[in-house]
């Protein structure tokens, strides 16, 4: 098989995160796919070698006093005409410059464009300049959301054409004791000195290496004489740095290590990381110092602030203010607990956002493709919705699943369908705009009877369609009937450029016969079942959440839907929220036993029949306590008042915020999930029994619903319908009452397993990877694949 060849052009090869990001790529795309050749104005330290040890070839063509010199790119033509690329990559202004000017004598051969400086301070003509280059690109990429706005806003170029993909980094090296140990003793560090550590090319203007500096001077002024910098990289100002660190008289306190080749082994001996820079398009070394687990502290500029999740994963302080810096770091002296949560926060987010799989698989899915005939590339999904203001399952399930897929190249957008007061679709947008997926609500119409939700349904075709437009979507997930009738509505040959992938969601039509008291031999069901049936026969993939459910699908489907196009796909819950949570809420036999309630409350939830089972497990344990988590408050009071119960001090109700859940369930005992068995259940899997199961806590409710069969192997489960509720008490009174912690744990272990987040976006990335609709050898925006091409086989 050929080899599709790609060409580099970049301004030149040192130790940079342009060339860091290369280096990723050498190591992690197959060799027998790719061939690497890269095109700069020369080359320094030891990454070219690192480079050439992974097969690339590297051409130095010599400075240019200006960019658009003709012998410049003549040099450069020469090279890539004996190369016969089939994708260029340029990066920064001088490579986009040499990438789109091959280009434009390579017709027919795609070009990317990468920006990975931050050009706060570029005038109008470089702005100009820099449109202009990216003409003959197809894509152009950003390496942080501040770029991506600078792309777009400042630069003019087509939102269409601009990517955001992060920088990336390895995981952290593995480092001796003994080497750390050699590093303090090579430094003069004792173990009571405080070591604050950066990185960086020591070019004054853009690092601000000297308000670190005066940051230190000001930090022994105020009393912490322990402290240390260690600064390492080289560069044109040390000079004069050394200089300042002897009229501040720190001559003992701070250390010029120079240029190291693996700069990240001397993470491990430093105990806060500070960037103190002008400006950054992205920050590698943030990540990197992350990744160790070592707490940052840096500016607030360029996408230093995307890096640190605004704040969340590391603090953040003016430009230019060594007195702010000082102060943050000072905190941190002081805070040895603070330290470590800090730096644990910024590993997991690293790890999540940063970790370099991602890097990879973004550029072979949106940059890369291997194949002229393999699938339509899947980049960005729509997904539509349809919620009422109280379900939080956009928050809780989805988007942490749409989070986890970021990684695996798919990039997802909300329209969601619903109703209610503006501060919670705010508060929803906000949590998307945190997590980087744009959102949109579309109000559904209330009144008309019926007849309100379905025009709600017809007319959001329109939204779809300009959703569509602005985002650059290229495959629709509709969730449920009311969003797929509204897609339904598209024309034929809006729809048909699309992939369709259809979130049944159970058995949504029969699901309103069980529950909303809809007829099954109404002209409504009809209608919600023709929807259903018209949708599986022309989606790519059907995504179930239970064996049953595909089953029924298939068959009322019929030869229209293959039974590879549908797939069983879980509702898996980032573990790690409930995990904190458990730690830092531990239970002692001592303290009451909890029984809880968690979730909407409705007819199919059997609140009233929850209520006499918590009376009667009341009878066996004294000291029982009963929590009902719910938003329906007024619904919950009108039961208890049924029941005689609203004055009991053993009953506590409350509505509880999404991302309080975990903190609120860790301080129980034993969930209950009753359902009223039906038809429909059968194609459900509740999220409320992975939260329960994930928070440490046994559960009592309906069998049959879900995977509660594999439950009660695990020894996580009882049927606490009458049948059984003998039984099921005797087990609650005789081995969960006496055994909570050892309960706790089997529970958490059996959370993890049957409703891991991580098995949820692979069960999601196999079904969005079967889509094999088209062979179409362009994608969403007209970018042309990287396949092996004819153009330059002359």
């Amino acid at each position: 098989m050929k080899r599709i060849r790609i060409l580099h052009t970049l301004c030149r090869i040192n130790s940079g995160g342009v060339e860091q990001r290369r280096l990723l790529l050498a190591r992690g795309l197959p060799k027998d796919r790719y061939e690497h050749r890269v095109i700069c104005q020369d080359t320094g330290g030891t990454l070219p070698e690192l480079l050439r040890a992974e097969g690339w070839q590297i051409h130095e063509i010599g400075t240019t006093p200006h960019i658009l010199s003709p012998s410049w790119h003549n040099r450069a033509w020469k090279i890539a005409k004996d190369f016969k690329p089939d994708l260029i990559h340029g990066a920064v202004i001088e490579g986009a410059a040499l990438a789109n000017g091959i280009g434009m004598r390579c017709l027919g051969v795609p070009v990317i464009s990468e920006e990975t400086s931050d050009p706060v301070n570029r005038s109008w003509r470089g702005n100009l300049l820099m449109r202009a280059m990216c003409l003959r690109s197809k894509v152009v990429i950003g390496v942080s959301p501040s770029v991506g706005q600078y792309l777009t806003s400042t630069a003019k170029l087509p939102e269409r054409k601009v990517r955001v993909i992060n920088n990336a980094v390895s995981p952290a090296p593995a480092v001796s004791d003994e080497e750390i140990a050699k590093q303090r003793f090579k430094f003069r560090f004792s173990r009571a000195d405080f070591v604050i550590g950066s990185v960086g090319r020591v070019v004054d203007e853009h690092k601000r290496f000297s308000d670190l500096i005066r940051a230190v001077s000001i930090m022994h002024d105020n009393g912490f004489t322990n402290a240390k910098l260690i600064i390492i990289g080289d560069g044109p100002d040390r000079v004069n740095l050394e200089r300042l660190v002897q009229e501040s008289g720190l001559k003992d306190h701070v250390v010029f290590a120079g240029y190291q080749g693996e700069a990240r082994r001397f993470y491990p001996l430093i105990d806060v990381f500070a960037l103190a820079s002008a400006h950054e398009a992205f920050g590698l070394v943030l990540a990197e110092a992350m990744m160790a687990g070592v707490p940052v502290v840096a500016t607030r500029v360029g996408g230093i602030p995307h890096v640190l999740d605004q704040g969340d994963a590391g603090r953040l302080v003016p430009p230019f203010e060594p007195d702010a810096m000082a102060d943050a770091i000072g905190k941190l002296i002081q805070d040895a607990d603070g330290r470590k949560k800090l730096g644990d926060t910024g590993r997991k987010y690293a790890e999540t956002h940063f970790l370099c799989q991602a890097l990879l698989s973004r550029n072979r899915r949106t940059l890369y493709i291997a194949d002229p005939m393999t699938q339509k590339p899947m980049r960005n999904i729509l997904f539509i919705t349809w919620d009422s203001p109280e379900t939080r399952y956009l928050e809780r399930l989805f988007l942490p699943i749409f989070t986890g897929l970021r990684a695996r190249g798919y990039r997802f957008h909300v329209l969601q369908f619903s109703w209610g007061a503006e501060q919670i679709a705010e508060a929803r947008a906000a949590l998307c705009a945190k997590l980087d997926i744009p959102y949109r609500k579309i109000n559904i119409v209330r009144r008309l009877g019926a007849a309100g939700p379905f025009s709600s349904a017809v007319l959001g075709a329109r939204a779809i369609k300009q959703a569509v437009s602005d985002w650059q979507i290229d495959t629709l997930m509709p969730r449920s009937l009311m969003p797929a009738l509204a897609v339904l509505r598209m024309r034929k040959s809006a729809r048909d450029t699309l992939n369709i992938v259809f979130d049944a969601d159970g058995l949504a039509a029969d699901e309103r016969v069980d529950f909303g008291g809809l007829s099954p031999h109404g002209i409504t069901y009809r209608f919600l079942r023709d929807i259903e049936g018209a949708f599986l026969r022309r989606s790519d993939a059907v995504l179930t959440r239970t064996e049953s459910a595909r089953s029924i699908l298939l068959a009322r489907a019929g030869s229209a839907l293959k039974p590879q196009n549908c797939h069983v796909v879980s509702n898996g819950i980032d573990a790690d929220p409930f995990t904190d949570a458990l730690q830092h809420f531990p239970k002692t036999t001592k303290e009451p036993f909890t029984l809880c309630y968690c979730g909407s409350i409705g007819a199919q939830y059997r609140l009233p029949e929850m209520l006499d089972i918590a009376c009667k497990m009341k009878t066996q344990i004294p000291e029982l306590q009963f929590r009902i988590f719910s938003q329906y408050q007024d619904v919950v009071q009108r039961a208890l008042k049924d029941k005689g119960l609203h004055e009991v001090n053993w009953i506590e109700c409350k509505a509880v915020p999404s991302e309080k859940v975990p903190d609120e369930l860790a301080q129980c005992d034993l969930g209950i999930a009753l359902r009223e068995p039906s038809f429909s259940t059968q194609a459900i899997l509740p999220i409320k029994l992975g939260e329960y199961l994930l928070a440490g806590l046994p559960v009592i409710g309906t069998p049959g619903v879900g995977n509660t069969e594999q439950l009660c192997e695990f020894g996580v489960f009882r049927s606490a319908e009458a049948y059984d509720l003998e039984k099921t008490l005797s087990w609650v009174v005789d081995e969960v009452l006496p055994n909570r912690a050892l309960m706790r744990e089997k529970s958490h272990a059996a959370g993890k397993k049957y409703f891991s987040l991580e098995s949820t976006v692979d069960s999601y990335d196999a079904a969005l990877s079967s889509i094999s609709k088209r062979s179409d050898p362009f994608d969403g925006e007209g970018l042309e694949m990287a396949a092996p091409s004819t153009a330059n086989d002359r």
